[in-house]
This record gives C-alpha cells, sequence and structure tokens, in this order.
C-alpha cells in the first residue's frame, strides 16, 4: 500500500496553543508541529508569527535542537519583516524594517533544518533577499504590497 505523506509549510500551533503564544517556545517547538495526528502529514514546518526578537531567537534555537526529529523540518519565520499595511493577525508593534545586520541572527536559522522565512520584499534593503538564500534558507513573498513591477 502506498498513502502520501504530506508536508505542512505552516503550522502555527496545535492542541489549542499557537506556538507563538507558548511560553516554553524551546522545550515545545516540536510538540505543536505533530499535534494534529488526524491529517496524514508526515513533515511540517512549525511557524512562529511576528514577535518579540527574544521569542524568535528562542524559536530558532528550539528548532535547531528539533530540526530532524519527529517530522519537524525546521522552522518557518513568518516575519517580522513584513508590510505594515498587510499585517493580519501580525502584532503591529512587532513588525520590523530590515536592516543588513538582521542577517547575522537570521542564519542562526540555517543550523534548523529546511527553514523558511516569509518577508515583504518590497521592505528589504539590496542584497538581502540573495544574502539570505546563500545561507539555504528558504524565502517566500507574505504579508506584502510587492507588485509585479516592483
Amino acid at each position: 500500500m502506498l498513502a502520501p505523506g504530506f508536508i505542512d509549510l505552516q503550522v502555527n500551533g496545535g492542541g489549542g496553543i499557537l506556538l507563538n503564544d507558548d511560553s516554553d517556545t524551546g522545550r515545545h517547538a516540536g510538540n505543536r508541529a505533530r499535534a494534529s495526528p488526524a491529517m496524514a502529514r508526515r513533515r511540517a514546518l512549525p511557524t512562529l508569527i511576528t514577535d518579540s526578537r527574544q521569542q524568535t531567537q528562542a524559536a530558532i534555537a528550539a528548532a535547531r535542537t528539533a530540526a530532524g526529529n519527529d517530522g519537524v523540518l525546521g522552522l518557518h519565520l513568518e516575519g517580522p519583516f513584513i508590510s505594515p499595511a498587510r499585517p493580519g493577525i501580525h502584532r503591529a508593534d512587532h513588525i520590523a524594517v530590515p536592516h543588513l545586520s538582521d542577517l547575522d541572527w537570521l542564519a542562526d536559522l540555517a543550523g534548523a533544518g529546511h527553514s523558511l522565512v516569509t518577508l515583504a520584499p518590497e521592505r528589504v534593503p539590496d542584497g538581502f533577499l540573495t544574502r539570505l538564500a546563500a545561507t539555504g534558507i528558504r524565502v517566500s513573498a507574505g504579508h506584502s504590497e510587492a507588485t509585479a513591477a516592483s
């Protein structure tokens, strides 16, 4: 018998808890990715939406430990470099303007398996996307005001 094993690229939480709301992000990042056994999900990216730098770094550290275990592929950071005009549920006080120096702390995400960063490409400085992708981190456009022309 052959059955699909789906990969979920955005798992914000599970078991009634968002990864952002978990007071012990470092211990529970992997648990959030596999909390929905009814789905045929085999692999997942626990997703942290725009949050404080401290919470984001804790999630990156947890993902570095959890990646490769129990179906955790890495970490999906949705933000903080998104458009304030398209915040969705993201907290406006945590939306950040990206600087090239942010690549230093984002580089830690490269050690967390197959990770993904969702950002608004029109907000990043020249060279940011190229350098981020060169670390092996996947980049996705989201919460963006970008147009095809920009």
